[in-house]
């Protein structure tokens, strides 16, 4: 019988070839506690839900779940996509893996959805507010069942709808679970997995760990998030597509370098964001404690299979951090691994040459795995192979006639015995000399008689077929238990079995095959002979009957024999009677006993197919081992058992010696009986499910096969990694074998993460773990002397009693050490000049995180013959805003040390200040500051520092916020010295060069009104110093005025006319000082009163030495001042004001007046 599709992918599971094999299958290998540690896995878009359903299998297999439960209890898992066929498969289980749960009581897979979001889109209808302020405003995203198409942007907007609500319960409900029973020094921990390539996963990879940190806040929980992040080449796709996911995977890591350095901006920069009423996320955290760069790469190329083998690292490596793996300190592994190790690698940076970037964020991990096994499955597959063939041996047994003879004939079929034990349970019709009472020879002849009978007959008749029908139920279940019992017992009987029982019921006797089976024998001679005998017979009985009748009716004898015809009727009806039981119920029996053995046929038939099949994978098992072809279960697992050496090693011979004994005891027959019991066994248990759930079962053959050798071979399962090497060699070899074991450990450990030529990651500082068997301590000690020699190693112990792991890790990696990170940027910025909308989270007028820096950076592009002149301009334009910045005293340098360099400290308005505090700033500069302001060096109102500073106080005082910040921070992998290096981080700390420019505007502000005032304090400045220079030349001679004119006269003799007063206009006639004050401001230039200054302080030395030019120069003054009080005399008169005002110089007395005033004070 053909096996379904379906079916032989079942059975692939085992295939080596195809990722399987027996060690899936074996329940009793012993797996490690979990940590004590709360742990909540999340997995978003196709590769993260991937990795997490494939996780949750591994952690089933590898570490102790509660009885009846697949994870656990201080485990969750959550998959969230927006691709609804995909999730539907991460539900799917079975066969080795687990499903995810989408039970109400375990959600374990979200659904990401918008309904109003579509039904706006559709409608052409304006988005919503919460998401125009993120949403590239000439996007319009469409939406499918496999969700958001690649756009990020799209995939993002999943989540600012009402569904929002459904998402955030299911996480608060899971932190909620793991956190009800923590206790002190457990650790609450988030982890996040995603491909950024796609449009869910990248779009989600931002909100999804800061809605867990929001939830865990509100409740007052610390909680630890780290990522998993899935680079480009880890994705297998070509083409169009994998343009996109370079592009959106590139953009989705600008954003995370940036957003992991949130705490250091100094409150600068938050990441908001409004999903829905209520729900709603602002936070300046970390997105991550700690991101994990996976790559598809290694050392110069891809691996093998990119996609799996990423996955698989992860997974590993996760795995030994969520069980009980302990350092020597009794520490948990956890609690180390995963540490950033800042310290340390700031002392590496410091040590690198000028040609490594320090401007940058050297923050990432990268990890790698190397692996030694016990080999279970190629020792598993030698043993398989050797079942099969013992097996094939106890199947050969054939079924002779006799065999099917004897089956038959226990079964109680036989028609006419079936028929017989079926009249015996009921009352046939008879006759009784009664019913002749009354009748007439006339009654005989016209049939009136006999259809009395009839009807007499066919009242009894309705009793009769009830009492037959029940009884015909009751042999056709008594056959069928006969048929079972007969099938169960050749099924596990010795010297029968499922190749026996398919001769046995299904042969039929054409060609040379000289047997007929069970079912051929039922068909033909019961079915085709016996049966149709029987009913034969009792149509001729009733024949015989009617002819009676008719012999007796058609009689002339004046004597009727009424008891000879009356017996005759009844004899007829009876045998009708008979014919139907026959024909009717006998056959009936004959039909459903037929179709039982016809779906036993199949059965049987099913069997033998499933078991061909699984013995030929079991063969291609069995060849791919002796060849030393075994496939390893991740490409940096290595083999410790080559059988195709077996000639010429010793170790290897003496395993198969090993296994070859445990082969030996075994026997064909028994192998075969326990194997076909277990068989049986499942299947009664899947009847009983099928009854219960009302469903078909599907007969899983490679656990109840793998669970057989399992019972078996129970002392091979149970071999751990170090009773297969001690058995393997012995005590002068064992040493140096487990020295090249780890010498092979550490080199498949390399991390996978491409390096490029700028940065070799092994200069940066590494962490290295060797996981051990808790139990091998011969292993252990070996290990602990090889490490001696190898730095930052450490060695720690699981009860993982069957491998040797080494765990690799590099902290501080930049990322533009990463080997294609050009290539990344360049599919990047085509994507961007190619009008790509939505790559980024946030694009629009007001924010747009295209503008966050490259990650390629600027020092590398020469080596690369690589220009990006957008990024050029923006820097230049940071580079002049800072300097914007310092002018201003927005940014100030701070001589906080003894170098010959200051600290540089930026000062910033925050949002609710800027938003709704700006007009107070700008109420408090015109009416505080600019009345009692601070002074510069000239006098005038400060715009600069004193500005800032006065501003930054007034903020204290009156709750609004202005954020001192220290440019150089923490986060910084270089000293800020000079303005160089200052321009360098104002690009790295976007953030903050945001809040600076937006801070910028409102002091531009402020800076303007105290421009204007300042205008007029350097007007009345000038005008002071004007008009003390002129009394004072008035007063020594220089300009002298007489009738005619004014004029000034230089110490050389030379004269010079200010004005005649011949030109002047009546009210400057009548006012001529003032008006020669003008005149001599107007044509006297720098260098001419610099002459006369000088003849001023001559001047002023012999009023010292002689006392009759004194006289003349204070008597000049006076007659100044006097005719100052003369000015202004008059102009205090309502006359000359109305004079002035008739003219269009209403405001010319004032400004006169002024003039005198200040005159008389310099005089």
């Amino acid at each position: 019988m053909a096996l379904t599709l379906e079916e032989t992918k079942r059975l692939d599971k085992l295939n080596f070839a195809n990722g399987g094999g027996y060690s899936d299958f074996l329940s009793g290998v012993e797996k490690q506690d979990p940590s004590n540690d709360k742990f909540l896995f999340i997995g978003l878009g196709g590769k993260g839900c991937a990795t997490i359903k494939s996780l949750k299998t591994e952690v089933y297999k590898k570490i102790k779940c509660p009885k009846g439960k697949d994870k656990p209890d201080n485990f969750e898992y959550l998959a969230i996509d927006s691709d609804k066929n995909s999730l539907e498969q991460m539900k799917k289980g079975g066969l080795g893996e687990r499903g995810l749960s989408d039970t109400s009581q375990d959600q374990e897979v979200f659904g990401l959805s918008n309904e109003s979001l579509v039904k706006i889109l559709k409608g052409k209808g304006a988005l919503p507010e919460n998401i125009t302020a993120w949403m590239n405003p000439t996007l319009s995203p469409e939406y499918t069942e496999q969700g958001a198409k690649g756009i990020r942007q799209a995939g993002r907007a999943l989540l600012f709808g009402s569904e929002i609500k459904d998402l955030w319960t299911y996480i608060e409900h899971k932190l909620s679970n793991l956190h009800s029973n923590i206790q002190n020094g457990q650790d609450l921990n988030v982890y996040v997995f995603a491909g950024v390539g796609g449009g869910t996963g990248s779009g989600t990879i931002i909100d999804i760990p800061y809605i867990v940190r929001e939830i865990a806040e509100k409740k007052g929980w610390e909680v630890r998030v780290y990522g998993y992040i899935f680079l480009p080449d880890t994705y297998t796709v070509e083409g169009k597509s994998a343009g996109h996911i370079v592009a959106n995977s590139y953009a989705a890591l600008q954003e995370i370098d940036m957003l992991m350095n949130l705490p250091y901006a100094g409150g600068t920069g938050k990441f908001k964001a409004k999903y829905h009423t209520g729900y709603e996320v602002e936070s300046t955290e970390a997105i991550f404690k700690s991101c994990v760069l996976v790559s598809g790469k290694r050392g110069d190329g891809l691996v093998p299979e990119p996609d799996k083998f990423s996955k698989r690292v992860v997974i590993d490596n996760v795995i030994s951090l969520v069980g009980q793996t302990k350092a020597d300190s009794d520490t948990m592994l956890a609690h180390s691994f995963l540490d950033n190790r800042e310290t340390v690698v700031r002392s590496a940076v410091n040590e690198f040459n000028e040609k490594v970037p320090r401007n940058a964020y050297f923050q990432y991990l990268g990890i790698g795995i190397g692996a030694m096994e016990l080999p279970l499955d190629q020792m598993m597959a030698y043993v398989a192979k050797g079942v099969v063939d013992k097996m094939e041996e106890g199947w050969n047994k054939h079924a002779t006639q006799q065999d099917a003879d004897l089956t038959l004939r226990n079964y109680g079929l036989e028609p006419s015995i079936v028929g017989s034990q079926m009249m015996q349970k009921a009352s046939l019709f008879h006759y009784d000399k009664a019913m002749k009472k009354g009748i007439t020879k006339a009654m005989v002849s016209n049939g009136q008689w006999y259809q009395r009978i009839r009807e007499q007959w066919e009242t009894k008749n309705t009793e009769l077929f009830k009492q037959w029908d029940n009884e015909r139920q009751i042999r056709t279940s008594a056959i069928a238990d006969n048929i079972e019992r007969d099938f169960q017992a050749r099924f596990t009987e010795p010297n029968f079995g499922i190749y026996f029982l398919k001769e046995l019921l299904a042969s039929r006797r054409v060609n040379e095959n000289p047997l007929n089976g069970v079912l051929e024998r039922i068909r033909k001679d019961y079915y085709e002979k016996g049966l149709q005998t029987l009913i034969n017979g009792a149509r001729d009985g009733k024949e015989n009957a009617l002819t009676n009748m008719r012999r007796i009716e058609n009689g002339h004898s004046l004597f009727c024999p009424f008891d000879e015809y009356g017996k005759a009727c009844v004899d007829s009806l009876v045998w009708e009677n008979v014919e139907y039981l026959y024909d009717h119920y006998v056959r009936e029996c004959l039909n459903e006993a037929m179709a039982d053995l016809r779906k036993k046929i199949e059965e049987v038939e099913k069997f033998i197919s499933i078991f061909e099949y699984l013995k030929e994978i079991v063969k291609k098992n069995y060849d791919m081992v002796m060849a030393g072809k075994m496939p390893p279960h991740a490409v940096y697992a290595s083999q410790l058992l080559d059988f195709s050496k077996s000639e010429d090693d010793k170790s290897v011979k003496a395993t198969k010696d090993y296994l070859d004994d445990l082969l030996m005891q075994k026997t064909s027959t028994g192998l075969v009986t326990t194997f076909e019991t277990k068989v049986l066994e499942d299947r009664e248990k899947r009847k009983i499910l099928e009854d219960k759930q009302n469903g078909k079962k599907e007969f899983e053959a490679i656990p109840i096969f793998v669970n057989f050798l399992e019972n078996e071979f129970a002392p091979l399962v149970r071999l751990s990694l170090e009773q297969f090497l001690t058995m393997k060699y012995d005590a002068n070899t064992m040493a140096e074998a487990i020295k090249k074991m780890c010498d092979q450990l550490k080199r498949d450990a390399d991390i996978i993460f491409p390096s490029g030529p700028c940065l070799s990651i092994s200069d940066l500082p590494s962490n290295n773990w060797i996981i051990v068997p808790a139990d091998a301590g011969q292993v252990k000690t070996a290990v602990e002397n090889y490490i001696a020699s190898v730095p930052d190693a450490n060695v720690a112990t699981s009860q993982d009693r069957n491998s040797i792991y080494w765990y690799n890790l590099i902290a501080g990696i930049p990322l533009f050490a990463l080997k294609d990170i050009y290539s990344y940027e360049k599919e990047y910025k085509e994507k961007q000049q190619n009008m790509n909308k939505g790559v980024h989270l946030w694009e629009t007028e007001n924010e747009n995180w295209k503008e966050f820096p490259l990650l390629n950076n600027r020092k590398l592009w020469e080596n690369e013959g690589y220009y990006d002149k957008e990024e050029v301009d923006y820097e230049e334009s940071v580079q002049r805003d800072t300097d914007c910045f310092l002018k201003s005293g927005l940014i100030q340098e701070i001589k906080e040390n003894t170098d010959n360099y200051g600290f540089y400290k930026a000062y910033v308005l925050d949002d609710v200040t800027l938003e709704h505090g700006s007009e107070k700033i700008l109420e408090w500069c015109e009416k505080t500051y600019m009345q009692a302001p601070h002074l510069d060096e000239n006098g005038l109102i400060d715009t600069k520092s004193g500005l800032v500073n006065a501003m930054n106080q007034f903020c204290k005082e009156k709750g609004h916020n202005m954020q001192e910040v220290y440019i150089q921070n923490d986060s910084m992998w270089f000293v800020i010295k000079d303005e160089a290096g200052l321009y360098k981080a104002m690009r790295m700390q976007i953030f903050l060069y945001k809040k600076l420019c937006k801070t910028f505007e409102l002091y531009q502000k402020c800076k303007n009104m105290v421009d204007q005032k300042n205008q007029v304090l350097a007007e009345a400045k000038k005008l002071n110093i004007d008009t003390e220079r002129f009394a004072n030349f008035v007063k020594a001679g220089i300009i002298q005025m007489d009738e005619k004119e004014a004029l000034y006269e230089a110490s050389t003799g030379n004269q010079k006319s200010i004005t005649k007063y011949i030109t002047l206009e009546s009210w400057q006639k009548k006012f001529v000082v003032y008006s020669v004050f003008k005149k001599f401001c107007e044509k006297t230039d720098d260098r001419i009163l610099k002459e006369l200054d000088k003849d001023y302080q001559t001047f002023l030395k012999k009023v010292e030495e002689d006392d009759d030019i004194a006289a003349v120069f204070e008597e000049r003054g006076e007659t100044l001042v006097a005719k100052a009080d003369e000015a202004v005399n008059q102009l205090n008169k309502v006359a000359t004001q109305n004079d002035f005002a008739t003219i269009g110089k209403a405001d010319m007395p004032d400004i006169l007046i002024d003039f005198y005033k200040r005159l008389k004070l310099y005089c």
